[in-house]
C-alpha cells in the first residue's frame, strides 16, 4: 500500500494530527517524497525551516494556541514515558509548537511502517 494511502487512513479526532497529515500530504506526493520528508524532519527537526508553517515565532503561537490541548497532552505523555518534566528551551510556544510537530510526525512515521 502506498505511503500516502496509510497516511489518508490515520485520520482521527486529533487535530494536530490530521494538521500533521494534511501538511505531509499537501507537499509530498510519491513514495520517495514522503520517506525523503521524514527522514529530514526527524533528523533536523523544525529548526531546520523545513516546516514553512512552524518557521516564525508569531506563527508557532499560533500554532501552539490552535493545538493547545493536543500539545498538552502529547507533552504529558512523553513526560510520562521519560519519567521526568520537558525542560523547555528558549521561547515557550515555539519550543512545543517545535516538538509537537515533530513528535506527531514520529509517531505517524512509525504508524506507516517507516524505519528510520
Amino acid at each position: 500500500m502506498k505511503l500516502n494511502t496509510k497516511l489518508k487512513k490515520l485520520k482521527s479526532s486529533n487535530k494536530l494530527k490530521n494538521y500533521a497529515i494534511k501538511y505531509i500530504l499537501d507537499d509530498y506526493k510519491t513514495d520517495d517524497e514522503i520517506k525523503c520528508f521524514f527522514s529530514n524532519l526527524l533528523n533536523y527537526g523544525c529548526q531546520s525551516g523545513m516546516i514553512s508553517t512552524l518557521i516564525y515565532y508569531n506563527d508557532t503561537k499560533k500554532f501552539y494556541i490552535k493545538f493547545l490541548d493536543e500539545i498538552h497532552e502529547l507533552i504529558e505523555e512523553l513526560e510520562d514515558e521519560l519519567g521526568e518534566s520537558i525542560k523547555v528551551k528558549g521561547n515557550r510556544s515555539n519550543f512545543y509548537s517545535w516538538l509537537a510537530f515533530e513528535e506527531t510526525a514520529r509517531n505517524l512515521s512509525n504508524e506507516i511502517g517507516l524505519d528510520f
